[in-house]
């Protein structure tokens, strides 16, 4: 059998999610046959680490990789704001992409992403792994079987604790004009779980956004200072004195800041550090919204995330003409919780005029709540055309993603409502 050819076009932290399962349970059918990395050191070290010589290639060389090495696919986990120009080189020479959500960061380069594909005969993948969770798949059935009737509105409310919500804010992911906000790098998951299990397309946003705990003037800076980084600063604020100790507290996010050792080899190149303060003064993004968002079936949701809480995980309901759906989710295990673990997450559905019905998932394990072994089953072995939830997603998925956040962020920075329509137009 011919095994399908991979380019690895960034080897980042999350890259791994692909490459161990390349280089693993995926071996007899996959192959990576080119590294693409602006830090050559990157590609030094995955070569040692995993005992190969795979030839590396800069940023700049998308197209000599893709003469010499031929790959069938691209897998892109750059930063957020450089997805298109590896997406759009890989519709030139044919070659399909599967991109790490988000799939880009604003309307001129979805609309670009778009075109490319239309004139390609490749195809773009997103890697939305929250679809493929156990319990947002029984919702989707759910939803599908008209348990509900018509949705009528959406409630989701979304938790990141003081680690997870703080390593945003450490990283590159601070800067709206690399990340896009918190509103597309993190919450496009959120945005493309709600547009899949509703069915619908977002028509218009509204929102509110503001920084409450990061920054300069969050109110556990330990003093006005800029340029502290984690490993190094003697100023412990309560961020650090929490996970510093928490023995289990681990996010592939901070792989470097998690290995200091690469951390430090990797930044004399390129001179960037993942442990960066949270309370640096050039952070230009927000940590807290709330959204008003209306669809293209007639469903509202109304949308919070807050990136700095004592407990990770999302409260969803979805109200319909025959019911309500709603789920409550716990996340980071008893080593982030400041409560006793819950039991594991159910689903309850209330028929309009019966009894509360719980309804309990089967989860097999996994990361990303048993989310990742589905869905890179189904990248690396094909879509599987008889799931009816058709969890699989395409360029105009992560489209409707990334638009949903970037009229979330023209909203909030106009003070009006932002159409989806104008945003595809341009």
């Amino acid at each position: 059998m011919n095994k399908k050819r991979y380019a690895i076009v960034g080897v980042s932290g999350r890259s791994k999610t692909f490459t161990d399962r390349i280089l693993n349970e995926y071996s007899n059918i996959a192959e990576i046959v080119a590294l693409l990395d602006s830090n050559h050191t990157r590609i030094d070290s995955f070569n040692e680490t995993s005992k190969l010589s795979l030839p590396g290639y800069s940023e700049t060389e998308f197209d000599k990789m893709a003469a010499e090495t031929k790959p069938d696919a691209v897998i892109i986990s750059t930063t957020d704001s450089t997805h298109h120009t590896f997406i759009i080189a890989a519709m030139e020479h044919n070659i399909d992409a599967i991109c790490e959500k988000p799939m880009t960061t604003d309307a001129e380069k979805t609309r670009a992403i778009l075109a490319a594909e239309k004139k390609s005969s490749a195809n773009v993948v997103v890697t939305f792994n929250y679809r493929y969770t156990p319990i947002t798949t029984k919702i989707k059935e759910l939803m599908l079987d008209g348990a509900i009737g018509r949705p009528t509105q959406v409630d989701f409310n979304y938790y990141l604790d003081t680690f997870h919500g703080a390593s945003y804010f450490k990283r590159w992911n601070r800067y709206e004009e690399i990340s896009g906000s918190l509103l597309i790098t993190k919450a496009c998951h959120h945005f493309d779980l709600v547009n899949w299990m509703l069915g619908q397309q977002p028509v218009e946003v509204f929102a509110f956004g503001a920084l409450n705990y990061y920054g300069a003037d969050g109110p556990e800076n330990p003093k006005k200072v800029d340029g502290r980084r984690c490993s190094t600063c003697t100023e412990k604020c309560q961020y650090y004195l929490r996970h510093s100790t928490g023995g289990g507290s681990q996010d592939e996010h901070l792989i470097n800041f998690n290995n200091p050792g690469k951390n430090e080899a990797f930044a004399a190149v390129d001179g960037y550090y993942a442990d960066r303060c949270i309370f640096d003064s050039d952070i230009d993004t927000w940590d807290t919204f709330t959204l008003s968002v209306r669809y293209d079936g007639g469903t509202m949701m109304s949308y919070s995330l807050n990136a700095s809480l004592p407990y990770e995980g999302y409260r969803l309901s979805i109200n319909g003409t025959e019911g309500r759906i709603e789920s409550d989710a716990f996340l980071g295990g008893a080593s982030r919780l400041p409560f006793p673990e819950p039991p594991a997450q159910n689903i309850r559905y209330f028929p309009l005029f019966e009894g509360m019905q719980t309804i309990e998932v089967i989860n097999k394990g996994g990361g990303h709540g048993g989310a990742d072994p589905l869905i890179m089953h189904e990248i690396f072995t094909g879509r599987n055309e008889s799931d009816r939830t058709r969890r699989y997603a395409g360029a105009w998925d992560g489209a409707m993603s990334v638009l949903l956040g970037v009229a979330a962020r023209e909203s909030l920075k106009t003070g009006k409502s932002v159409k989806i329509a104008y945003l595809l137009a341009g």
